[in-house]
């Protein structure tokens, strides 16, 4: 009898853990899990891995952080406009602060985020640290407006569409963030 009881209990604790996991995605989306949300990829985001989508987005948003960071260092250092200079350092904090968001988001995750850049990114910041001031300023302007468009899109999409929940809160946190970023570079921009 004491087992039979134990067994109830049990199973009762297993479905209020998955009616307030349901929940919980369900606050932080604020629509209902779609039929597309298939169980598997319910599964998967409760263990405490990543879908292949929030996986690539979580890289991306690693492998940017990366370059607007070093791409603010250059700013600071080859430009000779203040306004430029100001900004590499707001994209240099806002950038470190992000990625310090992303990994205590990741925290208890199954994953391991990039820690150097691809090549193509390399090889991009290194053509950027050979431009005479007027054309870096020109360039960096180009790239940071480039990149903070892509990734507005990217937190965009995984705000509303992420599979994890903590990856869809980070994602709508600091949307706003980028998109003032991208403003910036394009007000800069239209100064040059």
């Amino acid at each position: 009898m004491i087992m039979v009881k134990h067994l109830v209990f049990v199973g009762s604790a297993l479905l209020l853990a998955a009616a307030c996991s349901q929940n919980e995605r369900n606050n932080y989306r604020k629509e209902p899990l779609s039929a597309v949300d298939s169980a598997a990829e319910k599964v998967v985001a409760d263990s405490g891995k990543l879908v292949d989508r929030d996986s690539e987005f979580v890289t991306a948003v690693a492998i940017s952080g990366m370059v607007e960071i070093k791409a603010g260092e250059l700013a600071k250092k080859r430009s000779t406009d203040t306004a430029i200079q100001n900004f590499g350092a707001l994209l240099i904090k806002q950038h470190q602060q992000l990625a310090k968001d992303l990994k205590a988001t990741l925290s208890l995750r199954h994953f391991t985020l990039p820690e150097q850049l691809d090549t193509n990114q390399q090889q991009r910041l290194n053509e950027l640290a050979t431009k005479s001031s007027q054309v870096f300023d020109q360039a960096f302007l180009q790239w940071m407006i480039e990149d903070h468009q892509k990734m507005v899109d990217w937190f965009s999409l995984q705000g509303s569409h992420a599979k994890d929940v903590q990856i869809q809160s980070f994602a709508n946190k600091n949307l706003p963030i980028l998109k003032n970023h991208l403003l910036i570079a394009k007000e800069l921009r239209k100064q040059k």
